[in-house]
């Protein structure tokens, strides 16, 4: 099943280091296909989408500090395969920050028809480069996401997961790193997440084998 995740993510464990805690901000495994780029979030995981999360929770191979998911079905279903599959129980924390468009946006009424207008990624790239009403700033919204971590920092060696959706997951990657625009290629795969950590007032990140760091 683990060739279904992003060819850089197994790599990326062997990198992380043992003496932090460390965050993997993930998109929920493998669901069903939706018919447009409008994804109800009623389309649970497919079976493979089951036996990929629990694979995955397998491989982790670090002591569980805590689980926070987006309040959807597919997302605690992924979270809760993943605890399965690294034989861990824990408690599933739910927030809205997770959510899609989680925390990039304070009003949906205003934000929501621009990204049914815009769709998923149009509306990632309005986003990332001016203001759209009923959202904060990128800049604002990664922050808060950031924050949420930061407050709960575990024990060095822990991992704490963070299920979320592509939207969320995209925006919060690419603003990160700077760039001005998320084209299909950048795109977040199913059950494909980023590894970040804390030190010394600086965020660290690896995402598709790529390092980075930023002054918080």
């Amino acid at each position: 099943m683990l060739d279904h995740l992003h060819p850089e993510q197994m790599g990326m464990l062997e990198r992380l280091p043992e003496d932090k805690h460390v965050f993997l901000l993930t998109r929920h495994s493998i669901r069903e296909a939706a018919k447009g780029d409008i994804v109800s979030y009623k389309l649970p995981l497919t079976e493979d989408g089951v036996a990929l999360a629990r694979c995955w929770g397998k491989e982790l191979s670090r002591p569980l500090h805590r689980v926070y998911s987006s309040p959807v079905g597919r997302c605690i279903d992924t979270a809760n395969h993943m605890l399965s599959g690294a034989e861990h129980e824990a408690s599933i924390e739910m927030d809205m920050m997770l959510t899609e468009p989680g925390c990039y946006v304070q009003d949906l009424s205003k934000a929501g028809p621009v990204y049914l207008s815009e769709g998923p990624r149009g509306f990632i790239n309005k986003h990332i480069n001016e203001a759209i009403e009923g959202t904060i700033s990128a800049a604002q919204g990664t922050q808060r996401l950031l924050q949420l971590m930061y407050e709960n920092v575990g024990l060095p060696g822990q991992m704490s997961l963070f299920v979320t959706h592509d939207t969320v997951l995209a925006t919060f990657i690419y603003y990160l790193f700077g760039e001005e625009s998320v084209t299909e290629e950048h795109w977040p795969w199913m059950m494909e997440g980023a590894f970040l950590w804390f030190d010394e007032g600086e965020v660290h990140w690896l995402w598709r084998g790529r390092y980075a760091n930023k002054v918080l």
